[in-house]
C-alpha cells in the first residue's frame, strides 16, 4: 500500500515538474521578445556524444573502476557556422551502483568570428548520483573546474550543477520525455574574462530514444542564458543531439 501511494506521489512530482519546465521555457521565449535591446539573441545547433563504462572486462578487481568521454561540436549563427568543440575524456570509480566520483580533462577549441582560434585546458572532478525512483530516472552532477585559458595567467575556477529527469512516455520504456537545467557560478575573477558570480543557465526539453539496452539518442530545444558582464547577456536558441552510449 505504502509503495502504491509513493508510486503515485513521484508519478504526480514528475507531472509538476514538467508543467513546470514547460512554463519556464515558454517565458523565456516570451520574455525575450521585448527585451531584445538587452540580450543578444542567436541560434545553432549541439551535438554531442557522451559514454561511460567499467574496466570490469580487464579485471574484477576493477570492476568499479570507469571511464568517460565526451566529445562536442557546437555550431552558431554568430559565428556561421563551427562555433566550439570539446574532447573531455576523464576516469571514475563507483561508491554505490548509484553514485559515483570523476577526475578528467578537457581541451577546447573556440572559433570566434574573424578571430583567430582560442584554446582552452581544463582540469574537472564530478560527483555523479544517478537514482531511479519507480519510472522516474534522475540525475545529479555537480562538477567542478579548473580552466586554463590561452593569452591568460589566472586559473578560473568555476562550479556547474547539473539536474536531470527522464520520464518514459511510452509503455514500452523506448521513448521518453527528457529534461534538464545546469547552473554555472564562477568563483573567482581571472585576467582573462570571468568574473566571480553567476556564469550561465542552460534548460533543456526534449525526447530521449532507447536505440539498444546501451545506446540512447536525445533531440530537443536548448536554451543558454550567458551573463557577460558590461555586455548584453547572450541567449542561444540551440537544437540539441546528443547521442549516449553505456555499455554498463
Amino acid at each position: 500500500m505504502g509503495w502504491i501511494v509513493f508510486n503515485l506521489g513521484m508519478r504526480s512530482a514528475v507531472r509538476l515538474f514538467f508543467a513546470r519546465l514547460l512554463i519556464c521555457v515558454a517565458g523565456i521565449l516570451l520574455s525575450t521578445a521585448p527585451a531584445r535591446a538587452e540580450l543578444v539573441q542567436d541560434g545553432g545547433a549541439w551535438l554531442a556524444f557522451f559514454g561511460q563504462g567499467s574496466f570490469k572486462e580487464l579485471s574484477p578487481d576493477t570492476a568499479r573502476l570507469r571511464w568517460w568521454f565526451d566529445g562536442q561540436a557546437r555550431f552558431s549563427g554568430e559565428a556561421d557556422g563551427l562555433s566550439q568543440t570539446i574532447v573531455r575524456p576523464g576516469v571514475g570509480w563507483s561508491i554505490t551502483p548509484r553514485v559515483s566520483v570523476w577526475l578528467g580533462y578537457g581541451w577546447i577549441r573556440d572559433y570566434p568570428p574573424s578571430a583567430p582560434t582560442l584554446d582552452e585546458n581544463r582540469i574537472w572532478q564530478q560527483l555523479l548520483w544517478a537514482p531511479r525512483f519507480g519510472e522516474l530516472r534522475f540525475q545529479s552532477r555537480t562538477r567542478l573546474e579548473e580552466r586554463f585559458r590561452e593569452g591568460g595567467d589566472d586559473v578560473g575556477w568555476r562550479l556547474r550543477e547539473f539536474v536531470k529527469v527522464v520520464y518514459p512516455i511510452l509503455s514500452s520504456e523506448r521513448l521518453f520525455l527528457a529534461a534538464y537545467e545546469e547552473v554555472f557560478l564562477n568563483l573567482n575573477d581571472t585576467d582573462w574574462g570571468p568574473q566571480a558570480g553567476f556564469d550561465q543557465n542552460r534548460v533543456f526539453l526534449g525526447l530521449q530514444a532507447s536505440i539498444t539496452e546501451s545506446v540512447q539518442i536525445e533531440l530537443g530545444y536548448l536554451n543558454r542564458y550567458v551573463y557577460r558582464p558590461g555586455r548584453d547577456g547572450l541567449m542561444d536558441h540551440l537544437a540539441s543531439v546528443n547521442v549516449f552510449f553505456n555499455p554498463g
